[in-house]
């Protein structure tokens, strides 16, 4: 008995649909730019490991507020 094997992906055996999503993290669709590079103590805070509010916010959630540059400086957790 001749049987044929097909082997193939998921998509294909699902008529052709794909079976992969476009994932896009939030963080990732806003177009805020690094608030370090626009910074006066960006070297400053490279030198003494310190971190600012608009720091942690850009890493919580890739948002930060203008003029908060600066602003409640500590020193890096981690």
């Amino acid at each position: 008995m001749d049987r044929e094997l097909n082997i193939g992906w998921d998509s294909e055996f699902n008529q052709n649909r794909a079976s992969v999503q476009d994932f896009t993290p939030e963080v990732m669709k806003n177009d805020m730019p690094h608030p370090c590079d626009s910074c006066q103590l960006a070297d400053l805070c490279a030198v003494e490991l310190t971190e600012c509010k608009a720091f942690r916010m850009f890493n919580q959630d890739g948002r930060w507020i203008k003029g908060e540059q600066g602003k409640f400086r500590r020193a890096m957790k981690g």
